[in-house]
């Protein structure tokens, strides 16, 4: 019996891309412990920082505020 998926919410993942999602978080724990002997080194300060990790968010979360949306009206 053929199962009718809606969209991705309710598409179980693959054995491909469970394997790219464990190779990505192997790969990040590998920089962790690259960069971890570098944690004692002081980085130069940078006044607009927040301000630009502010902007980032935000269009982050307008992405995903029109994803959101777009889903809901297409599944109600």
């Amino acid at each position: 019996m053929a199962q009718d998926h809606l969209g991705l919410f309710d598409t179980p993942p693959d054995r491909g891309e469970i394997r790219i999602g464990l190779g990505v978080v192997g790969l990040l724990f590998t920089l962790l412990f690259v960069i971890l002997p570098l944690r004692e080194i002081r980085l130069t300060e940078v006044p607009a920082f927040i301000p630009v990790i502010d902007a980032i968010m935000l269009v982050g979360e307008l992405i995903t505020a029109t994803l959101l949306f777009a889903q809901a009206s297409v599944f109600r």
